[in-house]
């Protein structure tokens, strides 16, 4: 198929998208990059900062409970896969001077959690790539909408797991000297993440102190993010947050098997979003006036222990959890993490 011009002579589409023959590679990942593939384009490069601008979208999670690993996951066509991840539940206490380093009162457990193939396709004509700014759009659209699918899918679940709910919450009296006070000492033995909406997350940075890292630790609090599209948590609308100690949520990031006989001409890792890989898949159709590219995560997230889940809402109905009093852990027949 000729689609473009170089110099005075037309050229095929496998000059713009030139690959190495793959027809003796097996069907997995780990096939060898073809780094001249896209005419020399790179796309970490063209990647890079797509991935920097939805780098606080997946922030939050890496306070929580994380598998990240290189290991590669087959999914069938439409198919999930049902994998476990280890939470602890309690750790103890350190042995000091000790003499007997044969124990272990660390106890974990294993949940269940559904990882997800996420992908989203893209055509890539050769018009796209004399544009490098109209190339670079769609990688980062395609980048945002896997990301915010994972998140929008945790955020399901934890409205599915039905928190408790700290209510009453105002714009007024949503302060740092609240937080460090009250919402810092709700959760037993520590808050690692509070995810707010950027409204509320602007009252937690002083006038004065504009170079504040929330996300770094503050407050009494593991780390402090923003976020948007919270207020889906809950059926009333008015849920402005959600915090949790790191047993609450768990989150693995697996590598995906893409096989070469589906089609597949050229496989590359893109980066990492807070340890969760993205990869960029390529292959052509037949017909179309380019090349087709998804870009390609496999992620699962659990709500593994909700009764270390806080939801935060400005409803002023009554609270089984009084924001006035400080609640520890879990609920009945549930046990409390371990100081």
């Amino acid at each position: 198929m000729t689609i473009a011009n170089k110099g005075n002579k037309p050229f095929e589409m496998k000059d713009l998208f030139p690959v190495t023959s793959m027809t003796d590679q097996k069907p997995s990942m780990h096939m060898t990059e073809n780094t001249n593939s896209i005419a020399g384009l790179g796309w970490r490069t063209v990647a890079s900062k797509s991935l920097a601008e939805v780098k606080e979208v997946f922030a939050p999670l890496d306070r929580y409970t994380t598998d990240f690993t290189d290991e590669i996951v087959a999914f069938g066509p439409g198919r999930a896969v049902t994998l476990t991840i280890e939470i602890a539940k309690e750790v103890g206490e350190a042995i000091k001077d000790a003499d007997d380093w044969d124990v272990s009162a660390v106890e974990t457990e294993p949940v269940n959690i559904v990882c997800h193939r996420y992908s989203r396709p893209f055509l890539v004509t050769s018009y796209d790539m004399a544009a490098g700014s109209r190339l670079e759009g769609k990688l980062k659209k395609a980048v945002e909408a896997v990301v915010k699918s994972v998140v929008k899918d945790l955020h399901v679940q934890i409205k599915a797991a039905n928190p408790q709910v700290i209510s009453g919450l105002t714009l007024a009296s949503f302060t740092p000297e609240y937080v460090a006070t009250e919402l810092s000492g709700m959760i037993i033995p520590e808050v690692s993440a509070l995810t707010v909406n950027p409204t509320y997350h602007a009252k937690l940075t002083p006038y004065n102190a504009d170079s504040l890292k929330l996300e770094t630790g503050v407050y009494g609090i593991g780390g402090i993010y923003k976020a948007t599209g919270l207020e889906a948590l809950s059926d009333d609308k008015k849920t402005i947050g959600y915090m949790g100690y790191e047993n609450a949520i768990g989150i693995i990031s697996r590598q995906p098997l893409i096989p070469t006989e589906n089609g597949a001409i050229f496989v590359s890792e893109l980066g990492s979003i807070g340890g969760v890989k993205l990869y960029l898949k390529q292959w052509y159709k037949p017909g179309m006036e380019g090349i087709m590219h998804s870009v390609e995560a496999a992620v699962g997230t659990v709500v593994a222990m909700p009764g270390n889940l806080r939801l935060l809402s400005t409803a002023t109905t009554s609270d089984p959890a009084p924001v006035s009093a400080p609640v520890s852990g879990s609920g009945e027949g549930e046990e409390d993490p371990v100081e």
